[in-house]
């Protein structure tokens, strides 16, 4: 029985297992033989056959590729002299699966064909939906994402026949996976959200997980950020436990695209974070790997010239003198490492502080006037309030209303509506002083924070700026005057920011209902 592309649990114990049974099968045969002649023994070649499928396994499981190439390659001129198919077919599985992880598409391609073939002569109807599966990763890999899409469907016919789950949980995704390539994300959506079923049938957290993350992939292309959200965060406690660096990698990199989008600022950062940890991480671990791999090639190099230096005495001086110069460049190469390690350390960490202003940035700014929006306007409100109350320092509030906005978004649509709105920001923001805030506090409604200045002062600041949004020309709204109408409050007996800004509030609605276009400036008497 074959199994599927990175799988084959074959190794060494078990090679120690099949000898020795092999051995008790001898002993058992040569005391029976007398009363059996008719019993049999695995001839030599066939013995050797299953060591070296045996021993090409182990160099798989640790990535000596060429070394396994080596003894598949005998077994595989060996097998061509045996008639035991089950043999055959797993040297050509092994063979094609170190094609297939050195990148060699095309010999692996070459070769799952051929075990395609031999399964539908031989009828094995299992052997052969794993091995249209494979035939169908490697077409995959090749970009031949429509005949991989066939291999796919081939397989998954037959599964469905078995009714293998499992085989069919591992199949639908592989086509969800493969039509995602091919930007089909209707037909991957429904590929893998079959899959994910048939894997919740069979209990498999972590291909529930991965599948997860491929959907959260796919409804992210797709803008549907919370609907990726929700995949993500489904995935993301099985897959850190148990996925490589890079699937995780992954995940949070599209969580904090996700809650960016979400205008979830906090928890892009958060997410962000622990994708640049994570990166950080992996280039740590690389590193450590790298250490320790010199550390050993040193300790052997001095070990090795300890024992030159005792059997060949006269030639103690000159192997004193290489190990140093090996030393030497050992030194230098750490370093190297090291300093490299810094200054990728240096950029990650530039890196991430940039990303942390520009979060900083899109949470206190408003999107399409680039003014400070209704939150971080107030927050600034609260800090001036909070020192013109211990220094008895004047502070007053503007609130500006744009007049009959809401006809304009009617008559000449939200594009127009929005262009007033920026041109009118801009506007605003160009006759401020240094001292003055001024954010968008909802909708057509802006707030100004103006210091030290008194009533009088903020009419007369207010008015200069009315005239000049009226006098100014809005880009598609030729046919009508842009106007505000804006309120004044200045703080006197109120106990807090809000409560000035309710009474620039009822300023600004006088304003309204006295005409607009003009500004009016709280009384402590108004009701």
């Amino acid at each position: 029985m074959k199994t599927f592309l990175l799988n084959r649990p074959f190794g060494f114990r078990s090679f120690i297992v099949a000898i020795i049974l092999a051995l008790t099968f001898e002993l058992s045969w040569a005391e029976d033989h007398s009363q059996s002649p008719s019993s049999q023994f695995p001839s030599p070649q066939i013995i050797e056959l299953q060591t070296l499928i045996q021993l090409a396994d182990d160099n798989i499981r640790q990535s000596q590729y060429e070394q396994a190439l080596t003894s598949l390659t005998r077994a595989y001129e060996l097998s061509e002299t045996l008639e035991d198919d089950e043999l055959s077919n797993n040297v050509l599985n092994s063979i094609a699966k170190v094609y297939f992880n050195t990148g060699q598409y095309e010999q692996a391609h070459r070769y799952y064909s051929e075990l395609v073939t031999v399964d539908k002569a031989n009828g094995d109807q299992e052997a052969l939906a794993v091995s249209l599966f494979n035939l169908g990763h490697v077409n995959a890999s090749l970009k031949n994402h429509l005949v991989a899409e066939t291999n796919f469907e081939q397989s998954l016919a037959i599964s469905r026949d078995l009714e293998d789950q499992s085989g069919m949980a591992y199949t639908l995704k592989a086509m969800g996976v493969n039509a995602q390539a091919q930007l089909n994300f209707d037909s991957a959506r429904t590929y893998l959200t079959e899959a994910l079923q048939d894997f919740a049938v069979v209990n498999d957290a972590v291909q529930i997980a991965a599948v997860h993350r491929h959907l959260g992939d796919i409804a992210q292309t797709k803008n549907q950020f919370e609907i990726a959200l929700t995949h993500y965060e489904a995935a993301l406690p099985t897959l850190a436990e148990s996925a490589s660096n890079m699937v995780l990698l992954r995940t949070y990199r599209g969580l904090s695209t996700a809650y960016e989008q979400l205008q979830q600022y906090e928890q892009a950062f958060i997410s962000q974070r622990a994708y640049t940890q994570l990166l950080q991480l992996q280039l740590e671990q690389q590193t450590r790997e790298t250490t320790q791999r010199l550390q050993v090639q040193f300790e052997t190099q001095q070990f090795a010239d300890s024992n030159k230096r005792l059997a060949l005495l006269n030639q103690s001086q000159q192997q004193e003198l290489q190990h140093r110069q090996q030393l030497l460049q050992m030194q230098y190469l750490v370093i190297g490492l090291a300093i490299g390690v810094l200054i990728l350390v240096a950029i990650l960490w530039w890196r991430s502080r940039l990303y942390a202003r520009h979060m900083e940035r899109l949470a206190t700014t408003d999107e399409l006037t680039s003014l400070l929006n209704r939150r971080a306007i107030v927050e600034y409100g609260m800090h001036e309030w909070q020192r013109a109350k211990r220094f008895n320092r004047p502070l007053c509030c503007l609130l500006f209303d744009i007049d009959h906005f809401k006809n304009i978004n009617d008559t000449l649509g939200h594009a127009a509506g929005d262009k007033v709105l920026i041109t009118l920001a801009a506007t605003v923001q160009s006759s401020l002083r240094k001292t003055d805030a001024f954010g968008r506090f909802g909708g057509e409604e802006f707030l100004l924070i103006a210091t030290e200045t008194d009533t009088q002062q903020a009419k007369i600041l207010a008015e200069r700026i009315r005239h000049e949004i009226e006098t100014t020309i809005y880009e598609g709204v030729t046919d009508r005057t842009i106007t505000v109408s804006i309120g004044i409050a200045t703080m006197q007996d109120e106990v807090s920011l809000d409560e000035l800004i309710a009474h620039a509030d009822k300023a600004l609605y006088q304003a309204k209902d006295r005409g607009r276009n003009q500004v009016v400036i709280y009384q402590t008497d108004t009701t």
